[in-house]
C-alpha cells in the first residue's frame, strides 16, 4: 500500500500524514471487498494497479474530506449550499428536457430531497469527484419513476461519476444558475414567433442540431440558422430591456 502525503489544498481539519495514511488505507480495503475497485477499473476500460487506486482515493479524500465530514456531522450550512447547488442542476436539466418550469420546479425539489437522503445514507467511495458521484446520485431521482415509489436509498451501486463521464459532461458540463435562467426564460416566453421559439428550445435547451432541428420543424439548416439568429437577437433586447 503507497502512503501518499495529503495534497496542499487548505484543508480545515488538520489530519496528520499517519491519519490520512489510515483513512485512505480503509476506504481502498472497504472498496477492495464490496467489488467497488472492479467495477471503477470495468468502467474505465483498463486495470488500475493498487498503486494507482490508491493514489485515486488519495486525492480524492484529501481534496473532499472536508466537506464529507461536515455532512455527515449534520452541518446545516453545508447541506443547505448543498441542497441550492443540486436543485438548480436538477431545474436546469429538466427544463433542458422540455419539462413545463411549474412542473420542472416541483420535480427538482422532489428529486433534490431524495439524493440528499441518498447521500447521507451512503457511503462516499473517494474515487471520483463528489460533484460527480452527487451528481450522478441527482440524475438517477430526476429520472425514476415521476411518482417516487421507490425508497431513495434503493440505488445501483453509483460507478459512472467518474471525471470522464460523457453523460455527466452531456447534462451538467455548461449549468447555469437560475438566476441567470429565469429571466432567459421570460424573454423566450416573449418571443412573437413560434418558430423562433420553437428553435432556441431545441438547439439550446434540448441540444439538438441544427439539422436535427431542421428536420423536426420540416425547414432548412439554413431557414434555422436565420430563424435562430433572429430569436438571439430579440432575445437580448428584451433581456437588455428587462435590466433597465
Amino acid at each position: 500500500m503507497i502512503e501518499v502525503d495529503p495534497p496542499d489544498l487548505q484543508l480545515s481539519s488538520q489530519l496528520s500524514k499517519s491519519s490520512f495514511n489510515h483513512q485512505v488505507k480503509e476506504i481502498v480495503e472497504t472498496n477492495l471487498r464490496t467489488g467497488r475497485f472492479q467495477r471503477v477499473c470495468n468502467f474505465l476500460g483498463k486495470p488500475l494497479t493498487s498503486e494507482e487506486y490508491t493514489d485515486l482515493v488519495a486525492n480524492h479524500y484529501a481534496a473532499h474530506h472536508d466537506l464529507v465530514s461536515q455532512l455527515m456531522q449534520g452541518n446545516q450550512g453545508a447541506w443547505e449550499q448543498l441542497w441550492k447547488w443540486l436543485f438548480r442542476a436538477a431545474y436546469t436539466l429538466l427544463l433542458r428536457r422540455n419539462w413545463d418550469s411549474e412542473d420542472a420546479y416541483i420535480r427538482a425539489q422532489e428529486a433534490t430531497q431524495d439524493t440528499c437522503l441518498s447521500i447521507y445514507c451512503q457511503v462516499y467511495p473517494y474515487d471520483c469527484s463528489f460533484d460527480a458521484w452527487t451528481l450522478t446520485i441527482l440524475r438517477h431521482h430526476v429520472f425514476r419513476s415521476h411518482h417516487r415509489p421507490r425508497n431513495p436509498l434503493d440505488l445501483p451501486d453509483v460507478v459512472e461519476p467518474l471525471e470522464k463521464s460523457p453523460q455527466l459532461a452531456a447534462d451538467f458540463g455548461d449549468l447555469v444558475s437560475i438566476e441567470q435562467l429565469e429571466p432567459l426564460l421570460r424573454a423566450i416566453s416573449q418571443l412573437r414567433s413560434p418558430a423562433q421559439q420553437q428553435v432556441i428550445d431545441f438547439l439550446f435547451f434540448q441540444g439538438l442540431s441544427s439539422e436535427e432541428t431542421a428536420k423536426k420543424l420540416n425547414k432548412t439548416t439554413q431557414a434555422i440558422y436565420n430563424l435562430k439568429e433572429r430569436a438571439l437577437a430579440n432575445l437580448r433586447a428584451l433581456l437588455q430591456a428587462e435590466k433597465q
